[in-house]
């Protein structure tokens, strides 16, 4: 009998083994992209991501010009960039499609000035996790995360620009946390901080079949949605959990967080600085919904805090710097 759990236990032991090793390392060592339709290049992160079963070992810094978006081509990558020596690594010009595959992690990666959205997760993508990025001047949505999309999380990153994070037509279990929301001007202001809407037409009610939640927002700053809005809780099921909120350009709490009729959220210890709104009497759910792996929240003024100092990409250039730093926590500083 003994030798039968040993032999049994060894089996286990290899079949574990066979699928949780099986991760190639890929040396990422190249600025250079390849056109559409040319052969991919060895050692450029095109060729790094077009596969799954990769960690992408960043040996390279600098600045990357794409010709397309980048798409990660298949599950079970990871690519840590953040490690590196300033000024980091940065891919310019074209975002980032994580589509229908699982287990991507993707940290310390600056994206700039895309033609679309700085980064997309859709099409039932999962376990996914996007951390310390920096993503700004982006044409359309910032993150987004849409189409099936779930177990998503986004963690200790900058989304600076005009509508941040859309997550919507069927996401669940998204996880939103340490992370900052920026406008950079009246023409520019943010919005979309995130807006969560589980399907169109937003102002239907929940049927009671969506999986709960879709979204966990914790312990972020929302700073400057302006001519926008801040966060919008509609026809989803959230936790709005000790973020702070704050617009200069207008002046008020006016959009700061609105949680619509058809929505169920559970909003506490929401600071708002500039205006007399109580964010906090906006949700309509007496507990917070269960979601398993969601960060424990941290005082709000201390992740305020933190936010300011930590959050994005490892080295941040001159004027991003700039712009952190007339970041006013009120209250919280």
């Amino acid at each position: 009998m003994k030798s039968i759990v040993l032999a049994l236990a060894l089996a286990l032991a290899l079949v574990l083994s066979s699928t949780t090793c099986t991760a190639a390392t890929y040396i990422l060592n190249s600025l250079a992209d390849s056109e559409p339709g040319a052969p991919l290049i060895p050692g450029t992160i095109r060729d790094a991501l077009s596969q799954g079963d990769r960690v992408i070992k960043v040996q390279v810094k600098g600045q990357i010009d794409l010709y397309a978006s980048l798409v990660v081509g298949g599950s079970n990558v990871k690519l840590d960039a953040y490690a590196l020596a300033s000024p980091g690594l940065t891919i310019n010009g074209w975002g980032l499609i994580i589509a229908g595959v699982t287990d991507v992690e993707i940290r310390g990666l600056r994206i700039i000035n895309t033609q679309d959205d700085g980064v997309q997760v859709r099409d039932g993508a999962a376990r996914v996790k996007l951390i310390q990025l920096t993503v700004r001047d982006f044409f359309d949505g910032g993150i987004d995360i849409t189409d099936g999309a779930h177990d998503v999380e986004v963690l200790d990153s900058w989304i600076h620009g005009g509508k941040h994070m859309l997550i919507k037509y069927g996401p669940s279990r998204v996880t939103v946390a340490r992370s900052l929301f920026t406008g950079h001007g009246p023409a520019g202001a943010g919005t979309r901080s995130p807006q969560a809407c589980w399907d169109d037409p937003c102002s239907d009610a929940l049927t009671g079949a969506e999986p709960m939640p879709t979204v966990s927002f914790i312990n972020n700053v929302v700073y400057n949605w302006g001519i926008g809005y801040g966060t919008w809780i509609a026809r989803a099921t959230a936790n709005v959990i000790n973020n702070f909120y704050s617009s200069p350009l207008t002046g008020s709490g006016d959009d700061a967080l609105t949680v619509d009729a058809n929505a169920l959220a559970y909003t506490a210890g929401n600071v708002l600085h500039i205006g007399d709104e109580n964010l906090n009497e906006t949700g309509n759910l007496a507990a917070p919904i269960p979601h398993a792996g969601t960060p424990y929240p941290v005082s709000t003024c201390q992740a305020a805090r933190n936010v300011r100092q930590k959050v994005g990409v490892r080295f941040r250039t001159a004027s991003e710097q700039a712009f952190i730093d007339t970041i006013d926590l009120g209250p919280c500083e």
